[in-house]
């Protein structure tokens, strides 16, 4: 009985150490996989190449799993968010866009500046609004509104442009075109809505 008791104990003892190990193991895969397909990129094998990148992937998720990290990934999706956010209104406000200082490119001429400020910065605020959409609120939302969402922040840009850049023809056209869109989206999703059973 005693002998028992003791070889139980010693399984017991075992579990806490090969948990342990397992986490170490699988905290090391996504580097291990990274090395794997190193390997495969340097001998020009395609396939393996692209199947150790997923298997880093799936291995980076489950390391942060084991390591309870994946409550970080709230906070790391709202930091990126705000760095959208930051951004885009940096680009949609700034006067001159001849020189944008950390972001690589510049714009030329108006109607460049105009786009960077409809389409570059528009976008980015819109993504940012709906991420922070996405971590706070539990109401689902159609795709007609998101594509909605980001053509409005989009036509806010170019309203912006207007005060900035000028007014011009193809602007007057695409702004046009771009409020016309969001009033068919939402329509398009309010007709849907009330088609959608609630029996």
């Amino acid at each position: 009985m005693n002998k028992l008791a003791l070889q139980l104990f010693l399984v017991l003892a075992f579990i806490p150490i090969a948990i342990l190990i397992s986490s170490i193991i699988i905290t090391l895969a996504p580097l291990y996989c990274w090395g794997l397909a190193i390997n495969a990129y340097r001998f020009n094998n395609t396939k393996e190449l692209y199947f150790w990148l997923v298997m880093g992937i799936v291995a980076f998720f489950l390391a942060l799993f084991v390591l309870g990290v994946l409550y970080m990934l709230k906070a790391g999706i709202v930091i990126s968010a705000a760095c959208l956010f930051a951004i885009g209104c940096y680009v949609m406000f700034k006067p001159d866009l001849t020189d944008l200082g950390f972001i690589p490119v510049v714009a030329t001429n108006p109607e460049t500046a105009s786009e960077f400020r409809s389409l570059f910065a528009g976008s980015f605020i819109a993504y940012a609004y709906l991420l922070m959409r996405f971590i706070y609120s539990y109401n689902s939302i159609s795709i007609a509104i998101i594509i909605a969402y980001i053509m409005g922040f989009i036509a806010m840009g170019r309203i912006v442009s207007f005060f900035y850049e000028g007014f011009n023809l193809f602007g007057l056209f695409v702004f046009s075109g771009e409020v016309f869109l969001i009033f068919i989206l939402i329509m398009a999703h309010r007709q849907r809505k009330n088609e959608i059973p609630y029996s």
